[in-house]
């Protein structure tokens, strides 16, 4: 029924080059250095979740997408297929729990939604296509995207039996070949998984790896017309922007912000010459000395925040990508932030 064809690497795509990463390239929870993956990849594909509710989603999918986003890379998310029945209301299930997951880490500037399959778990092939066919509907519903299909062609062939879904980009997973074959109907790939061993900076376990089939650009306009980010964004306009260190004036990166793209000595600590809270909400117009709750690192570096001017006293780092609240002894008693 079906043809496999296999699509040679140019130079071109293989220039570009992407890693995908889930809870197993935290061991005994160690964290991924984005900055060094940054170094030497383009994209970076998260993990989100596993099935539905209640059955896996992956503890580090937020981290780690704030983390690579902020350094610089083009980000998406996958979903992995937990297949089952009754079939329809299965991959509903599913994609709205993905949907629910990954909100607020899905727009423009992000790669469109993945979905991995890769294990039939006994359905057949009528079954499969049209768990698969439900779930990329439901998918392109709640997302406004067209979603990205992963999958090996080994299994392709033997459990989707089909040509029907090659009007969706194909992810292909091949090792050891000179190039994939492209099962089902497609013409070519968008991505392919060449290894599941690569050691790349940064990374504390082997991982998958990929190509992407065109230019930067032209990776970034499949993100929806995501660019690089700015090296010098806007600063002082109470939205916090890639390349921004960010204080909130409450916990959980709650209330006004006040966003920074440099290092301050001294926040100053009364109006009209003190650094403020621009942002819509609590605290607008406030000192942030001695008055921020939390912070968003969305440099490429690491930030300390300190207690005194100066660069001194007690002090708190994040890494990039970090959103976190400052610390007891730090919470409303701060004075400086350094950059790096």
């Amino acid at each position: 029924m079906n043809s496999t064809s296999s699509q040679a690497v140019d130079a071109e795509a293989s220039d570009v080059t992407g890693v995908d990463v889930s809870s197993f390239q935290h061991p005994s929870g160690a964290a991924i250095d984005w900055g060094a993956v940054a170094a030497a990849e383009d994209f970076a594909i998260v993990k989100a979740t596993e099935g539905m509710t209640g059955n896996y989603d992956n503890e580090y999918f937020a981290d780690d997408f704030d983390a690579a986003e902020a350094n610089g890379m083009v980000v998406g998310s996958y979903h992995f297929a937990d297949v089952g029945t009754p079939v329809r209301q299965d991959a509903l299930g599913e994609a709205q729990h993905y949907f629910e997951v990954t909100e607020g880490r899905n727009g423009e500037g992000t790669l469109p939604p993945i979905l991995d399959i890769e294990d039939a778990k006994g359905l057949s092939p009528a079954q499969l296509q049209t768990w698969v066919s439900t779930f990329l509907t439901e998918t392109e519903r709640l997302f406004g995207r067209t979603p990205i299909i992963y999958t090996y062609p080994s299994f392709w062939e033997s459990n989707m039996a089909t040509n029907d879904f090659a009007e969706y980009p194909l992810w292909i997973a091949h090792y050891d070949v000179s190039a994939p074959d492209i099962p089902g109907g497609w013409n070519d790939w968008v991505m392919w998984q060449y290894t599941s061993t690569a050691q790349v900076d940064g990374i504390p376990a082997d991982t998958d790896r990929n190509y992407f089939a065109g230019t930067e650009a032209e990776l970034r306009e499949l993100a929806g017309g995501g660019s690089a980010p700015d090296p010098d964004p806007e600063a002082r306009n109470g939205v916090c922007e890639r390349g921004e260190f960010c204080l909130y004036y409450n916990s959980d990166n709650e209330g006004s912000v006040s966003d920074f793209n440099t290092s301050i000595e001294d926040y100053g600590d009364e109006q009209p010459t003190c650094y403020e809270f621009r942002g819509p909400g609590n605290g607008q117009y406030r000192c942030v000395k001695n008055d921020t709750a939390s912070v968003w690192n969305r440099t490429g570096e690491t930030v300390t925040v300190f207690y005194n001017s100066g660069y001194a006293g007690p002090r708190q780092s994040f890494a990039p990508g970090v959103r976190a609240n400052l610390n007891a002894t730090l919470k409303n008693e701060n004075a400086a932030h350094r950059i790096g």
